[in-house]
């Protein structure tokens, strides 16, 4: 109503849009700092037996949309996340010959060493102990 011509609607639209604009940017950097909150407490407590619940808990989300933001922006689940990050620490400590594997499987997060080994086999393509032998 208080628009009294072309011009003032011309500048009236453009400045909704810029707004829009700026309010998108915002959702986008919300979602990016989600993330980075998200990773941050993964690479803090990766040894740890974390869920989606205790991820989901750490930005006050709904676990089932968590999994749905880590999966748009990250391209992988959780679980996978997860098991990239423990087995890449693994690798780390696995160049140190006075580690056990079984050691640094518990230090991973990892209770049971045969799973452990299996799965680090399934991602890096060789058990902990030729990694080992390869590396060292």
């Amino acid at each position: 109503e208080s628009l009294n011509s072309v011009g003032q609607l011309k500048q009236y639209l453009a400045e909704l849009l810029e707004l829009g604009r700026k309010m998108c940017d915002s959702q986008k950097n919300k979602t990016v700092s989600t993330i980075e909150i998200l990773r941050n407490y993964i690479e803090e407590h990766f040894s740890e037996d974390i869920s989606l619940s205790d991820l989901a808990a750490q930005v006050y989300l709904n676990p089932k949309y968590v999994s749905e933001l880590f999966k748009k922006e990250t391209g992988v689940n959780f679980s996978d996340y997860l098991s990239a990050v423990r087995i890449g620490k693994a690798k780390d400590y696995l160049v140190d010959p006075r580690c056990r594997v079984s050691e640094i499987a518990s230090r991973v997060g990892y209770s049971d060493i045969k799973y452990f080994s299996k799965l680090f086999k399934k991602i890096v393509g060789v058990t902990p102990s030729e990694f080992r032998k390869l590396h060292c």
